[in-house]
C-alpha cells in the first residue's frame, strides 16, 4: 500500500504543479498583454505564432490532405517531432497511399500503438530494434546446401507435432505486444 500511497501522492503534487504553472503561465501572458496594450483574445494570436514558429520541420497545416490522412494516428504528437523523425513519417506516408486496404488499416494500428508509448518506452524501442539490427546473424550450418535442407525439411515433417511445436516454441523468439511493452518497461511518471 505505502507505493501506492506514495504514486498517489506524486499524481496529485504533479497536477498541482502543473497547475500552478498553467495559472503562472496566464497570470504572465495577460500582463504581457496588457503591457503591449493589447487584450488577452488579441494576443493569443501572438502567442500562436510565437508557438508555431517553435515547431521544426513541416507543420500539420502544411501537409496534403492525403499525407494528413495517412499520418492521422500520429497528429498530436507531429509538432513535438524533430525535422528527422518527420522526415521518416512523410516516407511513411508517401508508401501509404499505394498499400492495400488490409496494410493500411496494420499500419494505422501500429502507428496508435506507437503514438501511445511513452518517449522512454519510445526510446527503449528503438535501441532495442538498432541492437537487433547490429546483432550477428547465424552463421550458415556446414552442410546447408539445397539437399541437406529439403532432407532436414523431411524428418522434421515426420516429427510428431508435440515435438515440432516444442522445436517451434525454443525457435521463435516471444512476441512482444505493446501491453507487454509497457509492462516491461519502467515506468515515467
Amino acid at each position: 500500500m505505502p507505493a501506492l500511497f506514495t504514486t498517489r501522492s506524486f499524481l496529485l503534487t504533479r497536477q498541482a504543479l502543473a497547475c500552478a504553472v498553467g495559472i503562472v503561465a496566464c497570470a504572465s501572458f495577460s500582463a504581457n498583454c496588457a503591457a503591449q496594450g493589447v487584450s488577452p483574445k488579441q494576443g493569443a494570436g501572438i502567442e500562436s505564432k510565437a508557438a508555431a514558429s517553435l515547431e521544426t520541420g513541416v507543420r500539420w497545416e502544411k501537409l496534403s490532405p492525403a499525407q494528413q490522412q495517412a499520418l492521422k494516428p500520429i497528429q498530436a504528437d507531429w509538432s513535438s517531432l524533430d525535422v528527422a523523425r518527420k522526415k521518416k513519417w512523410l516516407a511513411v506516408a508517401q508508401r501509404y497511399a499505394t498499400l492495400p486496404a488490409a496494410d493500411q488499416t496494420q499500419i494505422h494500428s501500429r502507428m496508435q500503438t506507437w503514438s501511445q508509448l511513452s518517449p522512454a518506452q519510445r526510446q527503449n524501442a528503438r535501441d532495442s530494434y538498432t541492437q537487433a539490427l547490429s546483432s550477428p546473424r547465424s552463421a550458415p550450418t556446414e552442410g546447408s546446401s539445397k539437399a541437406n535442407l529439403n532432407e532436414q525439411w523431411v524428418k522434421y515433417q515426420a516429427l510428431p507435432a508435440e515435438r515440432r511445436a516444442a522445436l517451434q516454441a525454443a525457435a521463435e523468439p516471444p512476441k512482444v505486444t505493446a501491453e507487454k511493452a509497457k509492462a516491461l518497461s519502467p515506468s515515467t511518471p
